[in-house]
């Protein structure tokens, strides 16, 4: 549940693939609606797995949105200024991949007062940090630490254990990731 507070508050959203992410960020945009609040979606735009100008999460939960690539670009741009400025939440799917999201989660928070409910991944497949967006969390209000179920063990997954042979960082796709617990991760890329 979200804290209607007359003060803008980040929530912050995270966990490896496959820890229902995105149907916690759907859940508690659709709750938002209920409260007669003006909600935004936006998603990253190379996301495209389930479709264009939609969040659709793995358990079949959709919303519309924006789709871009640049975060900044889309606040400041003049044909969408005004759909943030009439915004009283604003939701981002995908966040690790925006490049400026640490900045510009802070600039819509603190300089133009909106609520901003983010939801993306902690660390990449080799457990490193993936993007800024971990340093909001001194920020957030809320924080929704998810874990999923190891695809191997049925223990608590923490990490996305990629499946194919590809080193970079950006591979979108579920179809290439399982979830994996630490024992199971550590035993699957020869750590151990």
């Amino acid at each position: 549940m979200l804290s209607h507070n007359t003060y803008p508050c980040i929530t912050l959203i995270y966990g490896p693939m496959f820890s229902g992410k995105t149907t916690k960020l759907i859940e508690l945009y659709k709750e938002t609606l209920t409260k007669n609040k003006n909600c935004i979606a936006i998603n990253y735009e190379l996301d495209t797995r389930y479709g264009k100008n939609k969040i659709i999460s793995h358990d079949g939960l959709a919303i519309d949105c924006y789709s871009i690539t640049n975060l900044d670009d889309f606040i400041k741009n003049s044909h969408t200024k005004e759909v943030i400025a009439n915004a009283d939440y604003i939701f981002i799917n995908e966040a690790q991949f925006f490049e400026t999201i640490f900045e510009s989660v802070l600039y819509l928070n603190e300089t133009l007062k909106k609520n901003v409910i983010l939801c993306g991944l902690d660390l990449d497949y080799k457990r490193e940090k993936f993007g800024t967006m971990m340093n909001l969390v001194s920020s957030a209000t809320k924080v929704y630490a998810l874990k999923g179920v190891c695809k191997l063990c049925n223990g608590a997954s923490e990490f996305s254990h990629r499946t194919v042979a590809n080193s970079l960082q950006i591979l979108i796709g579920y179809s290439q990731y399982i979830p994996l617990c630490e024992k199971c991760y550590v035993s699957e890329n020869g750590l151990s």
